[in-house]
């Protein structure tokens, strides 16, 4: 599989698309990373990308809080950092939210991705349905949403305190925390927009 891999990514770079050798060097490594898991008994990393929606309008402006014009242009300026950099989650889930669904389209055109809405995803929704469901992945998955939800969620995962407040978060970046072992969770990078 990685031989099929890395002639795909020799034949695709010929023709010049960046985000498709960016997304199957990505195959490549990750699949790498799964041989030397199961050779040496180590669990396989795992991705989580959240993204705190982009700026939107007031309620008073607009009931529905679509993106503002900086919303969409800082969004589009991270979605375009994460193709170069190769981002490649199996799935991006968004609260269904204007705001969200509108933040995750960008991201996910950029990706050449699908975005799905994800029940449960609210500012104020519980997060232990989807620490639950994110124990249960195996792939990188990105979730686009609100806060104080996202700020719960990664504190609980990085710290099993969901008021710890370990991640400031901030509308249109990407915060990737990556499990090391079961249940164990890290911050492995912040990308803001004013970062790219």
């Amino acid at each position: 599989m990685c031989l099929v891999i890395s002639l795909e990514v020799s034949r695709i770079a010929e023709g010049g698309d960046t985000a498709q050798v960016a997304r199957l060097q990505k195959e490549n490594r990750q699949l790498m990373e799964k041989v030397v898991c199961c050779l040496t008994g180590e669990a396989i990393p795992m991705k989580l990308y959240l993204v705190q929606h982009g700026e939107a309008r007031s309620e008073a402006e607009d009931p529905e809080r679509s993106l503002t014009v900086r919303g969409e242009e800082e969004t589009r300026k991270i979605s375009r950092a994460a193709r170069r950099l190769g981002f490649c989650p199996s799935k991006i889930c968004h609260s269904g939210k204007k705001r969200a669904e509108q933040t995750a389209g960008i991201i996910a055109a950029a990706l050449d991705l699908p975005a799905q809405m994800g029940q449960g995803l609210h500012p104020n929704d519980g997060i232990h349905p989807w620490v639950e469901r994110i124990s249960a992945e195996a792939e990188d998955l990105m979730i686009v949403g609100h806060l104080p939800f996202l700020e719960k969620l990664a504190s609980f995962l990085v710290c099993g305190d969901e008021g710890a407040r370990t991640v400031l978060f901030r509308n249109s970046a990407i915060v990737c925390l990556e499990k090391k072992e079961a249940g164990r969770w890290a911050v492995d990078f912040v990308l803001k927009p004013e970062m790219v």
